[in-house]
């Protein structure tokens, strides 16, 4: 019987190590919620709302793009579903995360109110964190969803991984 100590230790997927993309994604999206979260404090609520809904909009191709860069940086396998759905969670959440988490620090000293504009329209003075974030947050957890396997179902690569490296290697 083999002690714990005398297993080789577990080698880390390449994709899943930091490299410069996802640093690089992280502070882009972080970059847009910033920009996203201060335009509701400058009056043109129209305006924010736009930036808030596109900025996420782009946060979300950000990951989809970042998702694509680490499937063909680990070699994906055609068919490796565990690994797509890695590889797609991996790229989604913490984008979205990060992108909301900006928009709230910036807008939670601005009232939740709801302001009516001259043509009679209705708008709350910024996104609501119980309504809002939620729904946007589901959002990306459907990409991760699906890019990761999409990613696994069209890799051009047929089971070869690159040399010492294996993309679900949990054992």
């Amino acid at each position: 019987m083999q002690s714990v100590r005398s297993q080789p230790p577990i080698a880390q997927p390449a994709a899943f190590r930091w490299r410069l993309a996802q640093p690089l994604a992280l502070a882009l999206s972080a970059g847009l919620g910033l920009f996203s979260g201060s335009s509701f404090g400058r009056g043109n609520l129209g305006f924010a709302w736009m930036m808030f809904l596109f900025g996420f909009a782009w946060v979300l191709i950000l990951s989809t793009a970042l998702g694509l860069g680490l499937a063909y940086r680990a070699r994906l396998a055609r068919g490796d579903w565990r690994a797509g759905l890695h590889i797609g969670f991996a790229s989604a959440l913490p984008l979205a995360t990060v992108y909301l988490a900006c928009v709230a620090a910036l807008t939670r000293s601005i009232p939740l109110a709801s302001v009516q504009f001259a043509s009679g329209g209705h708008a709350l003075a910024r996104p609501d964190f119980l309504r809002h974030f939620p729904i946007l947050y589901c959002c990306s957890l459907l990409v991760g969803m699906l890019s990761g396997p999409l990613f696994a179902a069209w890799s051009p690569w047929r089971g070869e991984q690159p040399q010492g490296h294996d993309a679900h290697d949990h054992t």
